[in-house]
């Protein structure tokens, strides 16, 4: 018990980097802390807009949230016991739906594991190194009416799709960056905005529709379609047709080293297809790029790696040894 009140200790030490902020540590584990999930910690009096949730690690899940406020969500990441020495505690933090609504401009989540799905219905929101088992929908409502931008979905590994729902209002500045997406991409022509340096992997309908947006440095295992008003240059296409600088996928099965983590697996294999493919040589895929994604999603904190400490103090002392790492 020293030893996790030890290191719940300097996590709080480590992340306290918003000075007009205060920090809420949320804990479901039986470790004392301010609140024990997410929605609780939201709805709180005291949690005020700009507040950071300091998600801990933990088997069990955090629950879902509907935010009205600005939050800014941090959990220690994800596929910690493929990725070793990033976290000490290699349980992760888990959430089930997240939804951003009108009052939550400005929100950020980053190293959460969320069961289903995330919903964003407003302005400004940043969906950073998560683990989205379901569907990132952008307007997760059809009855959506008001329009928004500066929508930020970078370094995510995403189990389903990015898509709207069939929100009514005009997007724009949607920002898709570096995120490995299991189904496809999908927006409508109300969504305008720039969708670089992605994955997508199915290999029967792993497809990218947008409109009036720049695509480049992208891997699509299938379509990549030409919506009004689109600059598309630099990808990887399964099928189809594109203009000159794009080119389609000779061998799939080449492209990627596929024999280490969940995530690692997908790092170009010597001789890939998509190394210097990329617009002024850059790499495609999700480690290229000015944003390249973070291997289990670390938030962009410190973290503790290695502990030794033991069970008991010799007389008034107490070695401790930590190992922290950056992770910008």
């Amino acid at each position: 018990m020293k030893k996790i009140i030890f290191i719940t200790m300097c996590l709080m030490a480590l992340t306290l980097f918003h000075a007009d902020a205060k920090i809420w540590r949320v804990n479901n584990t039986g470790l004392p802390a301010y609140f024990t999930t997410l929605q609780q910690a939201h709805d709180s009096a005291a949690v005020q807009a700009g507040d950071t949730l300091h998600l801990e690690s933990s088997l069990t899940s955090y629950g879902s949230l509907d935010a009205t406020k600005k939050l800014i969500i941090l959990g220690p990441g994800y596929f910690l016991t493929q990725n070793l020495n990033n976290q000490f505690n290699q349980d992760g933090a888990q959430a089930d739906n997240i939804t951003f609504d009108i009052g939550s401009e400005g929100s950020v989540i980053s190293g959460v594991t969320v069961n289903n799905n995330i919903s964003i219905n407003a302005g400004s929101i940043s969906v950073i190194r998560n683990y989205v088992e379901g569907m990132v929908w952008i307007t997760g409502d059809a009855g959506v009416t008001n329009s928004f931008s500066n929508t930020s979905i970078l370094q995510n590994y995403i189990g389903g799709e990015i898509v709207s729902a069939g929100g009514t209002g005009t997007y724009s500045n949607i920002i898709l960056s570096n995120n490995l997406v299991e189904e496809s991409i999908d927006l409508p022509s109300n969504f305008t905005g720039i969708i670089t340096n992605n994955i997508i992997t199915n290999l029967s309908n792993g497809d990218l529709s947008a409109y009036g947006s720049t695509i480049q440095n992208n891997i699509a295992a299938g379509t990549i379609y030409v919506g009004a008003g689109d600059n598309i240059t630099y990808n990887l296409y399964g099928t189809g047709s594109l203009p000159a600088t794009n080119q389609t996928i000779t061998n799939w099965a080449t492209l990627f080293v596929d024999t280490v983590s969940t995530d690692a697996s997908w790092e170009l294999a010597t001789g890939s297809q998509a190394i210097g493919a990329g617009a002024a040589g850059a790499d495609c895929g999700i480690f290229g790029g000015s944003t390249p994604y973070h291997l289990s999603g670390l938030p962009d904190i410190p973290s503790i790696y290695y502990l030794s400490a033991p069970a008991m103090s010799s007389g008034n002392t107490l070695p401790v040894t930590i190992s922290v790492k950056s992770n910008n």
